[in-house]
């Protein structure tokens, strides 16, 4: 039996985390952790305090103090505090440490409207601008003078019609056409005021991507599905990207518990494959180049589907990159991580966390090689 299935490429992925992103810049859900700031250069402690906007509200957490204390080789310390303000929903209002201070201004509490990052006595702000809670406008500054902005139209429905953005002397614009069923049908990239790319998302009944026409980079993706006399079940989702045809594969049992998947590009050639063990409750993925074995991920799980254990193998000769092994405890929560690195000279990394009677994260303690390098000592104020 064979089902067709038409599905859009997700060329419009970056605009839509765009607009998320813009909407809450430096908050927003990404596997369902909190995330608060930038990693990077931003400021990146505290990162998972909070798994979702109902256990910040539920907290009513008003402000944390954090003290991050380093240790060396001759156990002399050094000691830093953090600390970080909240408004009631849980928005980072303030973040102040020796030498960075982040500000952050809000819409009815939740759209922020305005940020500002100090260092180093240089100053960074962006600003954003709001039309029926949906991100209309976003302009980022540099030492006072305007850097970057990017604009957004919508439709009466709430999809984006157009965006626009210029960041010096260039300029850039993305339009946006749907169909009758309000799917995304076209897309056109302009660069400087030239039409540079141009994604029609279109599939022939039988499932397969419609043939590329030369000023287009046809980005469609087409997924049908076999199905087997016990139930079971395949997936199988073609797409072209710049002109080259992908093949996904995925497998599933009667119960739609995916234990397979392979990718390959022009249909024989390998990239990856994905498989589950049922009675280890295991996955190991693979990668390939030309066709040759080059990373194999090894993920054991819990019954809770939580990685209990993870090993990699790389490099030329498939050495073990890195292992790690989680202990969570009746709450779900990590208490222990253990870190191994293929390289001797790495050595071992094991981390220890402790919680406080409403679960909040309240210390952690990490130990290279058996020796207290690094604490981390967090404390609460509430509404």
């Amino acid at each position: 039996m064979k089902t067709i299935f038409f599905i859009l490429a997700c060329i419009t992925v970056s605009c839509v985390q765009s607009q998320l992103y813009y909407n809450y810049p430096y908050e927003f859900e990404l596997g369902n952790i909190q995330n608060h700031y930038f990693s990077g250069s931003e400021y990146t402690g505290s990162i998972n305090l909070f798994k979702s906007q109902k256990e910040m509200k539920k907290f009513m957490v008003r402000q944390v103090n954090e003290i991050n204390i380093y240790y060396d080789k001759k156990n002399r310390k050094k000691e830093y505090t953090t600390e970080l303000k909240y408004n009631k929903l849980g928005r980072l209002l303030e973040v102040k440490s020796k030498d960075w201070h982040k500000k952050n201004e809000y819409q009815n509490d939740s759209l922020m409207t305005y940020s500002s990052t100090l260092s180093k006595k240089k100053l960074s702000e962006t600003k954003m601008t709001y039309e029926d809670a949906r991100c209309t406008s976003v302009t980022e500054f540099r030492k006072g003078k305007e850097a970057y902005s990017r604009n957004y139209e919508y439709r009466h429905d709430g999809k984006i019609s157009r965006t626009s953005w210029k960041r010096k002397n260039y300029t850039g614009e993305m339009k946006y056409t749907y169909t009758e069923n309000n799917k995304i049908a076209r897309t056109e990239l302009y660069r400087n005021g030239k039409l540079k790319n141009v994604w029609n998302y279109e599939c022939k009944p039988e499932g397969q991507v419609l043939a590329s026409l030369k000023q287009e980079s046809l980005s469609s993706t087409c997924k049908y599905n076999e199905e087997s006399s016990d139930g079971s079940y395949i997936i199988f989702t073609r797409s072209i990207k710049k002109g080259i045809p992908y093949l996904l594969k995925q497998s599933f049992t009667k119960d739609s518990l995916k234990i397979s998947s392979n990718y390959y590009v022009k249909d024989s050639v390998l990239l990856s494959s994905n498989t589950y063990n049922l009675e280890t409750n295991s996955w190991t993925n693979n990668s390939y180049r030309k066709n040759k074995l080059i990373s194999q991920e090894i993920i054991i799980q819990d019954d809770q589907e939580r990685i209990i254990s993870l090993v990699l193998y790389a490099r030329r000769k498939m050495k073990l990159s890195y292992s790690y092994k989680n202990e969570y405890d009746t709450e779900g929560r990590i208490i222990n991580n253990e870190y191994t690195s293929g390289r001797k000279k790495h050595g071992v990394s094991k981390t220890l966390s402790f919680y406080d009677s409403k679960g909040l994260l309240e210390k952690t303690q990490q130990f290279y090689n058996g020796k207290l390098n690094h604490e981390q000592k967090l404390s609460f104020l509430y509404f």
